[in-house]
């Protein structure tokens, strides 16, 4: 490597470990014990000597009270902790009971008794349930609430949902069977109306994959806490706009201890969804007993199972005789966890019949096609070789005879494979009209999540502590198909690995240092292994195929393809592969914390590199698309043929409609992102304290490794096509302008032709797809205690989103390449039909050279980078990002009033503002002009108009003829070839276009708005007298500015928010039991061992559902609210009477909006959900307990059903016919062993 790339390499490590004297380290799960020494007066005492103990590993912490006897213990880890504190003339104190939880800042002052040192004082009590010693105020889910709230998929990462001033877009037991399952919900959650904007960390280094996901969410076994700041006013917090976690995995301690447990879910305990009973009981009532049988097996639940294992051990490191970790505070922690189930779901293919595949050289008889033999209609089968015009726009073919292909005329190659692999019928068609879903069958789908989790634990000395934790994720997903030998198998692997080390230095009591270094990968994959065994050549396709799937690295067969959705009546075989993607990220954290008097100096820096790794998913193998193109009668689609039957009949005559092969490239893309921060906690009094923070971030725009890129649009760049098209243009003027009707704005004399992309690297022009970004980032918290049982507190910050390869794909148009043969030019007419590459007369089928060789003697479209320039996208849509994409920005604040009450409740009442600005938008900037459209409630005039075309293409590719010299490139490869420019015809609105040679341009553009306002009330009790909950209720009022009503629309319009809904309640609570040992009931002998160790959790979640959104619809009722019914039904959840239903009445494309995307309070179904586990604790030895666990998730099988349908013209407009998801109300069982 080169010395300047060594230097670039190394630069960043050095410049932040220069800072490492003077900064500080973000959050990493350690915390804080801080307070005040006092005499009996209320007097500070200085110099009192403070030692600060870990109970669970000895580790211990010796500092001083200063000269305003104030005291500060920085950096520890989550635990039990005791503080030891002596003065001369003062009795001794010793204080117990206190836990320290993730990232906490607790307060604990000291007051001391009048006498001998040698006399001591002990004290139970654990820390203040309100926060003193700062204005932010993070929460914490504690280590018992991870073991005892039920959570799906034992993903303790889904009680985040419970926390305070949380918004989520989905209910928490919506997901089933594993953590890998359950780790995306977490995506669907954020704070003061962002969601999925989120920022996860693991043990202090980043637990992200893309788009905001979590990489990896460990078990409950490895959680010890997780910390989550949802207001973030701490300036250690950035990079996100929504909520900052930290999940800080358990260690090892002076005493073994550790779990084994294993969880049990059967899926036919699981109760089926609304529409699944309806189903069964609709077609068991009004249908025959075969469409029973198969409602049944396809509705009710399947018998597979889930078995989820895990262990945990923790401890000393001992080495028997030579080392132990006891006295050299070297301590172990490891976990694993193993979930293995089987997916399954009842689903029904179309497959043809035995007389129609022309098994052993039988004619193929489409005879049992629907009314044949007699009539066949629109099932009717036509041979393509007897073609002929039918008038100047259409051409006509004869039948076969009875419906029968005769043996003679089958010629695929591939009809041997599909023979073999397709199975037989087996329902009659029983599912479904016309003999479609005549194959039934359980897709199963075995699964297998494994985690394997190890850490260490060092004190070197009492002032170098240092830990390492490994994280190593695999998943496995099988889906089995429905051919035999399981040729269409699926198979996805992902992986991840999760790296942590950290260093806490202690330079003196008042000077720490903290160092953590972190790296994350992310691995996803798809592959089709079944396929393999059948590779091009071996199925009698060419070996050009054959040759272009090795080199994409997957040596199967191509995609055969039969009739686009929603007419599909044969399953596909062979699928899309692509190789693995990766997401990765190194990151380097260091900083010092420096405290003097009343202030608490903290700074710090970060270095983070994310690096994203990965081929477009596509056609790597070829797709053969075959439909009834070629077997219709006409090649109009008059008499509206049917697709079932027609489309495999082109298969076995060998004759696809099309033949596509995409030819892709492995990008590497990249880009670096700093941050410095300062701040200061100020302990101004015992009442009152002031946090400030200042952070600067700086985000690199992403780099690709070999500029492998197309960016931004230029809409300045000149075009070589522009004065030809003009000419054009200007010669057949008239024609245009007579198109328009009178009322019309004429169209513009000349055409607008220039814009177009612009290529990394190419011309001068940088390698960022967008700008490098910078910003600065003030916080300002403050905390004053009222009383010592009241606390006022509030804060402002702002907050910035992050721009990176992770969440945003490379445009590689130009770098990747497609191919699309169509088999004929003209229909097939012709003494040889035109067909490309083949002459079926002569006995030669399409699909037997699907990819002819090209004028270059290829038989594929080899990638050309960037030489099409400006023309790249010419005749196309195209979507990107600007070259200004900036992240969105918030500004945040609130105003906290606490109350604790007693020593186990507390009570908040929250107010949450904020504004954000730069959202992300997607708006069309090739709009026609807003003068060509019409309001009101009637279909613009002009409609057919502009949507029609007329004679004269000013684009086409003839009047460009003098580029096939000058630019051979972009004449051969863009102007002969897309239809913008080889369609004699034009668009009437392509020429009233701001860009005419493109089609739909569309930036996403950091132009949105949004304001969010939320009430939120929480009421907490931490464990006592057996009972602990926490009950958070919000009331939100928020606004988007994120659509635009009309195309042409300059700014966006504002609508109620989807971000957040109205009301939200969220609440868990554990309840043990009266009964048993130190229990009010039962609590001797006999009954308290049959009746003792009950335990009941329960996690409850309620709001209201998603707003619906419209289309320009056709209201006559007045104001849209009218719409809402106070009880909506299935059958009618709005009221539809003043909608007009009447197809032709209905509003074009250049309608002016008249009816709101969203209408206030007309919402799809919310949820109601409640979780419950009962548990028993049975002690078999004086360590080692049992526990037995029943959990019930959705007790109540609220299960959640679709969005009503919304299009007025459909039969089922505003009424709901399916459910949302399958999951309803599941069962599982549990039992632990606890040492």
């Amino acid at each position: 490597m080169p010395m300047r790339k060594i230097a670039y390499s190394l630069l960043p490590v050095i410049v932040i470990t220069l800072f490492a004297g003077i900064l500080s380290a973000q959050t990493t799960g350690l915390g804080t014990i801080s307070g005040r020494v006092l005499d009996p007066t209320g007097a500070v005492i200085p110099s009192a000597h403070i030692t600060v103990t870990n109970t669970a590993t000895g580790v211990a912490l010796s500092i001083s009270s200063n000269d305003e006897g104030l005291y500060r213990a920085g950096d520890l880890v989550p635990g039990p902790y005791t503080i030891a504190v002596s003065a001369n003339g003062y009795k001794a104190l010793l204080r117990e009971g206190i836990t320290l939880v993730s990232d906490a800042s607790e307060t604990a002052d000291l007051s001391l008794t009048i006498g001998q040192s040698s006399q001591q004082v002990m004290v139970y009590a654990d820390a203040s349930l309100l926060n003193l010693s700062s204005g932010s105020d993070g929460q914490v889910v504690s280590t018992q609430q991870i073991e005892d709230t039920p959570t799906a998929g034992a993903n303790p990462l889904l009680l985040l949902k419970f926390n305070s001033a949380i918004q989520t877009s989905d209910a928490s037991n919506l997901y089933m069977n594993g953590s890998y399952n359950a780790g995306a919900a977490n995506s669907r959650i954020g704070s003061a109306g962002q969601i999925s904007k989120n920022e996860y960390m693991l043990d202090g280094a980043p637990d992200q994959a893309s788009n905001h996901t979590v990489a990896y969410a460990p078990p409950p076994d490895e959680v010890n806490e997780m910390f989550t700041d949802v207001m973030g006013f701490d300036a250690q917090v950035g990079k996100t706009l929504g909520i900052y976690t930290n999940v800080t995995s358990k260690t090892g301690t002076e005493q073994f201890h550790g779990s084994a447990r294993w969880t049990y879910e059967d899926q036919r305990w699981q109760a089926l969804t609304h529409f699944a009973r309806v189903n069964i009981v609709t077609a068991c009532t009004t249908g025959t007993a075969a469409q029973c049988a198969v409602a049944q097996a396809q509705n009710l639940q399947p018998g597979t199972h889930e078995n989820n294992w895990g262990v945990s051990i923790g401890g000393p490191v001992i080495i028997p005789h030579l080392f132990d970790g006891r006295q050299k505070k070297l301590f172990f922690f490891f976990g694993s966890v193993r979930d293995q189930f089987t997916g399954v779901s009842n689903t029904s293919v179309t497959v043809p019949t035995v007389q129609e595949r022309g098994l052993n050289g039988s004619n193929a008889d489409f005879s049992d096609l629907p009314g044949c033999p007699s009539a066949c209609g629109a099932y009717t089968i036509y041979d393509p070789l007897t073609v002929k015009a039918a008038g100047s726009t259409n051409y006509t073919r004869t039948s076969f005879a009875g419906n029968v292909i005769p043996a003679n005329r089958i010629n695929n190659p591939m009809t041997a494979l599909f023979n073999a692999v397709l199975p037989m019928p087996n329902n009659g068609g029983a599912i479904g009209l016309n003999g479609l879903g005549n194959y039934t069958y359980n897709q199963l789908q075995p699964q297998t999540f494994t985690a394997y989790t190890p850490r260490i634990d060092y004190a070197l000395r009492d002032n170098d502590r240092f830990f390492a934790r490994a994280s190593k994720i695999h998943y496995f997903q099988d889906t089995h198909g429905f051919t035999t030998n399981d040729v269409d198998e699926g198979i996805v692997n992902q992986d991840a690995l999760i790296l942590s080390v950290g260093w806490t230095h202690v330079f003196s009591p008042n000077l720490v240092m903290d160092n953590t270094i972190g790296y994350s990968r992310y691995l996803n994959g798809l592959q089709e292994p079944g396929l393999l065994k059948y590779p091009a050549t071996s199925i009698g396709l060419p070996d050009y195929l054959q040759s272009e799937a090795m080199a994409a690295g997957f040596n199967g067969p191509p995609l055969v393809q039969f009739a686009s959705p929603p007419n599909t009546p044969y399953n596909q075989v062979g699928a899309k592969s692509y190789p693995p993607n990766y997401d990765k990220i190194g990151n380097y954290r260091t900083g010092i914390t420096f405290s003097h008097g009343a202030h608490t100096f903290k700074a710090g820096a970060e270095y983070r590199l994310q690096v994203a790794i990965g081929t477009p998913e596509g056609n790597i193998t070829g797709l053969l698309n075959f439909d009834n193109t070629f077997t219709r009668q006409n090649s109009n689609g008059t008499g509206s043929p049917q697709q079932l039957g027609l489309d495999y009949a082109a298969y076995l005559l060998g004759m696809q409609t099309s033949a596509t092969l995409d030819t892709q490239v492995l990008w590497k893309r990249s880009n670096p992102y700093y941050a410095f921060w300062g701040g200061d906690n100020w302990r101004v009094n015992s009442k009152l304290t002031i946090n400030t923070g200042l952070r600067f971030e700086y985000e690199f725009g992403p780099t690709e490794s070999g500029n492998r890129q197309m960016m931004y649009f230029d809409p300045n760049q000149a075009l070589p096509t522009a004065s030809d098209v003009n000419s054009a243009y200007a010669a057949n003027y008239a024609v245009y302008a007579a198109a328009f009707p009178a009322g019309l704005p004429a169209p513009p004399t000349s055409l607008n032709i220039k814009g177009g992309p612009v290529y990394a690297g190419v011309n001068g022009v940088g390698t960022r797809a967008w700008v490098d970004s910078w910003r600065l980032l003030p916080r300002f918290a403050a905390a004053y205690a009222l009383r010592p049982s009241l606390v006022i507190r509030g804060g402002y910050g702002l907050f910035y989103d992050t721009n990176n390869v992770l969440n945003q794909n490379p445009d590689l148009t130009g770098f990747s390449a497609t191919t699309t043969t169509a088999s004929t030019s003209d229909n097939g007419v012709g003494l040889d039909g035109n067909w490309v590459g083949a002459n079926p007369y002569a006995g030669t089928s399409p699909v037997t050279n699907p990819f002819p060789a090209l004028s270059n003697g290829n038989n594929f479209v080899q990638p050309l980078g960037s030489s099409l320039g400006a023309m790249a996208i010419a005749g196309n849509s195209w979507s990107f990002y600007p070259k200004d994409f900036l992240p969105a920005r918030q500004q945040r604040w609130n105003v906290t009033v606490e109350k604790q009450i007693g020593s186990s409740t507390v009570l908040h009442v929250d107010y949450i503002g904020s504004w954000t600005t730069r959202l992300q938008v997607s708006q069309n900037l090739n709009s026609v002009p807003e003068a060509y459209f019409t309001g009101g409630d009637v279909l613009n005039p002009n409609n057919g108009t502009l949507s029609g075309t007329v004679k004269g293409n000013p684009f086409l590719y003839k009047n460009m003829s003098n580029l096939a010299t000058s630019s051979p490139v972009i004449y051969q490869n863009v102007l002969t070839q897309r239809s913008q420019f080889t369609s004699s015809n034009v668009s009437i609105a392509k020429l009233l276009e701001p860009y005419p040679q493109l089609g739909t341009l569309t930036e996403y553009a950091p132009v949105g708005n949004s304001k969010f306002n939320e009430l939120n009330l929480s009421w907490r009790r931490r464990m006592s007298n057996g009972l602990s909950f926490a009950i958070n209720y919000q009331q939100n009022w928020q606004s988007d500015q994120d659509w635009f009503a009309n195309s042409f629309d300059a700014v966006p319009s504002w609508e109620p928010s989807n971000n957040s809904r109205p009301y939200r309640l969220a609440a868990i609570g554990t309840w043990e039991l009266p009964f048993g040992k130190n229990k009010p009931f039962a609590n001797h002998g006999l009954m308290s061992k049959a009746f003792g160790g009950f335990k009941l959790d329960n996690a409850y979640e309620q709001q209201e559902g998603a707003l619906l959104s419209f289309s320009n619809v056709i209201f006559t009722g007045g104001d849209p609210k009218s719409i809402k019914l106070a009880h909506p039904t299935y059958g009618e959840w709005f009221n539809t009477t003043n909608f007009d239903k009447i197809p032709a009445d209905q509003l074009g494309a250049y309608n002016l909006r008249v009816f709101p995307s969203r209408v206030p309070g007309v919402r799809q179904q919310g949820y109601g959900n409640l979780n419950s586990n009962l548990e028993r604790s049975i002690p078999l030895t004086e360590r080692v307990d049992m526990k037995l666990r029943f959990e019930c998730f959705d007790v109540f099988n609220h299960t959640l059903v679709a969005a009503p349908n919304t299009t007025p013209t459909s039969a089922q407009f505003g009424q709901v016919t399916g459910n949302a998801q399958n999951f309803s109300r599941f069962i599982q069982i549990q039992g632990k062993i606890m040492f």
